[in-house]
């Protein structure tokens, strides 16, 4: 119990990967830690998931189509709130990661942390920025969606994915 009365053995917590970038993250957490919920969005004909994280919703939209349309994303993963609510009904925090440039992220997390917030959840996303050789146009739509996520969710932590690069370079 914490000095303001929370009991934080007891808060259920959720973490959600939505795409490929974040499914890669929450498969690492889900190796560290075994209290988390961890829960993955996805697109069919694309299996990103290993063995540490079976709990997953797939979205009806293609991966192997050509540009993945953010209209169409939203109508998918409208078709799949009804499990998507099942994951985050009774919970407290759910904790977002996911990439915000484009795909199955950026077009999704607006609607699924939206619904979170609806229900009364502590609502935390986080999120690696662009790499910088990824282009001005693609980093400019990173930002865009971010600041629209912003007026959503409880908390945003970003990341400089150029710095993750560097990090990585120097480990064994």
């Amino acid at each position: 119990m914490c000095k303001n009365g929370i009991d934080i053995d007891n808060i259920k917590i959720k973490l959600i990967a939505i795409g490929y970038n974040g499914i890669n993250v929450v498969e690492d957490i889900k190796n560290l830690n075994n209290k988390i919920d961890c829960f993955a969005v996805e697109m069919n004909g694309f299996d990103f998931l290993n063995q540490t994280l079976k709990n997953c919703i797939k979205i009806p939209i293609n991966y192997l189509s050509t540009e993945i349309e953010p209209e169409k994303v939203k109508i998918a993963v409208n078709e799949k709130m009804k499990e998507i609510l099942e994951v985050i009904t009774h919970t407290d925090v759910v904790i977002f990661v996911t990439s915000l440039a484009e795909g199955i992220g950026a077009a999704a997390i607006n609607i699924i942390a939206k619904a979170a917030k609806d229900f009364g959840i502590f609502t935390l996303c986080i999120m690696p920025t662009c790499y910088s050789f990824e282009g001005k146009e693609r980093i400019k739509k990173a930002n865009e969606n971010l600041v629209k996520l912003n007026s959503i969710v409880d908390s945003i932590i970003t990341f400089e994915s150029n710095n993750i690069q560097l990090i990585a370079n120097r480990l064994p």
